[in-house]
Parts: structure tokens; sequence; C-alpha cells
């Protein structure tokens, strides 16, 4: 998915539906994230919650942001930052079709060198450059590459990669984008790793993570009560079935590490925004954190 910030501006590239607003231009200073996240703490159950990049600026005016298959195309409604982020989305063409139509990442490039394009007819190279030079572009993809196409082993993928040459396709993958992006001017991005998915209540209905005590010890010390149930779903770890319904979904969402399947609470996705915007609780940003690459000027 991506996200364009244009600083005026945020583009974001990623996985999530693109009819959720995601961020909006940043002030300067750190924006106060949710105390109790709306969707995951009460019993009724959204189609995901919000994530971290959202979490990360959600208090700053997103309406502002426009969708990019729902602006009119006018300048106008693209220079406070553009979403084009598509549910189900993957690095791989393919990954997540099963599942409907959806905006791969060499597409969601695609519509940005667009839009670049119209903003050098319309207001000139110079200052095109000079807008998109100072812009961010926030990259969070990859995670159903593995859920939806690796793991499902689609398209009989497992007998042509093995795991570490298939992450490696899709690092040299991104890397090609993220170039592509350079050379029409984009200097500033954020690309997201991808979290522990195999620690997921959906996978722990079937396979032991082996990284599962550590990453309860860091969420447990973090003061979460439940860090391998998710809070709405069914089955063991509630995580064979997807959540379908209020009445699958926990009282209180605040102490569960994960909302669903594979999706974490909001309280994990204020965590993570505090820590990409200036490492408030670790370090998570190399070579620094947001809030100084939206300091810094091109």
């Amino acid at each position: 998915m991506i996200h364009l910030l244009l600083l005026p501006f945020l583009c974001i590239l990623t996985t999530a539906a693109v009819s959720q607003p995601t961020i909006s231009p940043p002030l300067p200073q750190h924006p106060r994230l949710l105390s109790s996240p709306p969707s995951s703490s009460s019993a009724t159950p959204p189609s995901t919650p919000v994530p971290a990049h959202w979490a990360l600026l959600q208090r700053q005016n997103p309406s502002r942001l426009s969708c990019f298959l729902g602006q009119t195309g006018t300048v106008e409604d693209m220079l406070h930052g553009l979403n084009f982020a598509s549910a189900t989305a993957g690095i791989i063409f393919t990954s997540g079709s099963e599942l409907g139509q959806h905006v791969s990442l060499s597409q969601q490039i695609q519509q940005f060198t667009d839009t670049y394009q119209q903003f050098v007819l319309s207001m000139g190279q110079q200052a095109a450059v000079d807008l998109i030079s100072n812009s961010v572009l926030y990259i969070s993809i990859g995670i159903n590459d593995y859920i939806h196409y690796y793991l499902r082993n689609e398209s009989n993928v497992q007998n042509v990669y093995f795991p570490w040459s298939f992450n490696r396709f899709l690092a040299s993958t991104v890397k090609q984008e993220i170039k592509n992006l350079y050379s029409i001017n984009v200097r500033k991005v954020v690309v997201m790793g991808l979290p522990p998915i195999g620690c997921a209540p959906h996978y722990l209905c079937s396979v032991v993570c082996s990284h599962t005590n550590a990453v309860n010890m860091l969420f447990l010390s973090s003061g979460f009560k439940v860090t391998t149930d998710a809070c709405c779903g069914l089955g063991d770890y509630k995580g064979f079935l997807m959540c379908l319904s209020p009445d699958m979904a926990c009282s209180n969402a605040l102490g569960h590490i994960w909302w669903d399947q594979f999706h974490p609470t909001d309280t994990v996705n204020a965590i993570l925004a505090d820590n990409v915007w200036n490492g408030l609780h670790t370090k998570m940003c190399y070579p620094m954190n947001l809030e100084d690459v939206v300091a810094s000027t091109y």
C-alpha cells in the first residue's frame, strides 16, 4: 500500500482497504494516540482494526486525505495526500487474487507515477519536483504474499522458491520499485517490515511458533494479558475462523495483542505508531524515525 504525504503531501501504498482513511499531513508535534481504541475495544468487530499507519496520525484531520480511486482527479483534491491502498494487495500481482480484485504494488506505483505527471502538467516541472521530494511515501506491504500466496502454495510457488529465496525475491522487487520512485524525485520513504505472522492465532492453531515465548514476554512486559488468543474468532487461539459477528468478539480487546486471525489490536498499533514516529518505547526505524524524516528538507 502507498500513502503519499505532501508536506504538505502523503502517499500510502499498503494492503489496507482503499475506503479506509489512513493518514493525513503531520503537524510539528507528535500526534496523540487514542488511549481507548474505538474499533477493537468494543464488542462490535470492524473488518480490520485501525492499522499502525492510521493510528500514527489519526488525530490530524484524516478527512483531508483523498483515496486515489475516489478523488475527482483535480490537483486541489490531491494536494493534502493520497491513499493508494488496496485490500488483499501484495508485492506479487496475483497475491490475494482469490479474494477478489485488488491493486498490486506495481500498479499502485504506476498510479503514483501518473499522479506525479499530473502535478507536472498542472504546476510545472520544478514545483512538482519540490513537492514530491519533500513528501513522505509510506509503504507497508508483503504480508499477503505469504498469507494468500506462499503459505497457500498458490501456483505451486513452494516448489519454485525455498522460503529464503522467496524472501529475497520479494525484497528485490520492492527495492526495484523504490528505485523507480527515486527516479521521479521521491526522496522520503518509510518501508514497514513484516510482523511475526507465524505467531498469529491462525497459525498457532496448527503450528507452535518458535518465537511465541519471546513475543509473549515482550508484550507481557507492556501490560498485555492475552498474548496468543485473538479477541474475535473461533477455534483454538480464536484463530481457526475469522471474525464474522459481534457475538464472536471479546468484551474488551485492550489486553489482547491480536484482534483476529492475523491483525493486531488498536492498542498494539498505537504502540507501533509511537515507535515509528519517535521511538517512544523502542527504536524501530532506521536510519532515522519518521519525526526526523518529516523535519528534513530537500
